[in-house]
């Protein structure tokens, strides 16, 4: 017996090209604005036991595929293992009509997960793979993709970083965190730890 349903593939291109359309136009319009839409942004927890923004891996490949019509590729340019990190670095290749390929070499990274009871590797190859993935995203980044959210990441992490270069260089000329937080509010209307990485900067080239 032919268990196959009949359809009208006429229509179902239509409705097909159609969702494409609707895809591409909504991918381009956030592409073009660099904008990442909210949904798409999630929370993980990162070390120091802070929440990070970032976007899926499947969602970073559907937007390739679908502002490039899938004609891409990633590569794995080298990798290494070391005791509780792995890394990889890749290169993301958009393959242009003209022969003319845009390349976007990017490393990424991914914490080794140990098995509790027997203090072995759970999974190399999986922790291989999610280095993969981030150094996809974070290549992708370089072309624009999700550049808002792993920007701001990125700005965040400097910023942290000044800030306690200025609590420790405020401690070394004596002078507690009150005291600093009393500089930084008549000075940026802010407290030490709300600081951006430009204000941070500032204040700690005044301090020098």
């Amino acid at each position: 017996m032919n268990d196959i349903i009949p359809i009208n593939e006429a229509q179902d291109k239509e409705k097909l090209l159609a969702k494409q359309q609707e895809r591409f136009e909504e991918s381009l319009a956030n592409f073009l604005a660099g904008k990442t839409p909210k949904k798409y942004v999630l929370k993980r927890p990162a070390r120091g036991g802070l929440q990070v923004d970032y976007v899926p891996g499947w969602w970073v490949i559907e937007q390739l595929n679908t502002l490039f019509n899938h004609k891409w590729s990633f590569e794995i340019l080298a990798h290494d293992i070391n005791k509780d990190q792995v890394w990889v670095k890749g290169r993301l290749i958009i393959h242009r009509p003209n022969g003319e390929n845009v390349i976007k070499d990017s490393f990424g990274s991914a914490e080794v997960k140990y098995n509790k009871e027997s203090g072995k590797p759970i999974d190399i190859g999986d922790d291989l793979k999610a280095a993969a993935t981030d150094a996809l995203k974070k290549a992708s980044t370089l072309l624009g993709i999700a550049a808002d959210v792993y920007g701001k990441r990125e700005k965040e992490d400097v910023g942290t970083t000044l800030t306690k270069e200025l609590v420790d260089k405020a401690k070394g000329m004596g002078m507690d965190k009150t005291e600093l937080e009393k500089i930084t509010q008549a000075r940026f209307g802010k407290k030490v730890d709300t600081l951006d990485a430009l204000q941070a900067r500032q204040l700690l080239s005044e301090l020098e």
